[in-house]
């Protein structure tokens, strides 16, 4: 529907999809390093956000000859219309910094 280059921060992200005059059902939100962070963000400002199983999301997306974050971007959009995709549990904060690593 809409592509843009957007920071990967949470307040960038909610401006961003704040500005949709389309309803959102959900938002996908590929499992890894700033995952958690912007999940959480995503999360408290009250967007329907998933987090997803990295394999998951690779597995349908081996056939593409050159990866891209666009390309990666419009497979998981795919992904999220289509409902193929399998959310994993995103602890919160509070419980991320209480645990040793």
């Amino acid at each position: 529907m809409r592509e843009a280059k957007v920071a990967s921060e949470p307040e960038a992200l909610i401006a961003w999809f704040a500005a949709f005059e389309v309803p959102l059902a959900r938002i996908g939100v590929e499992a890894g390093p700033l995952s958690q962070w912007l999940f959480a963000g995503l999360q408290a400002s009250g967007l329907a956000v998933e987090l997803l199983e990295t394999r998951h999301v690779r597995d349908p997306f081996k056939e593409m000859s050159v990866e891209t974050d666009r390309k990666d971007t419009r497979g998981i959009a795919q992904l999220m219309r289509l409902g193929w995709f399998r959310p994993v549990h995103c602890k919160s904060l509070r419980h991320r910094k209480s645990a040793p690593c």
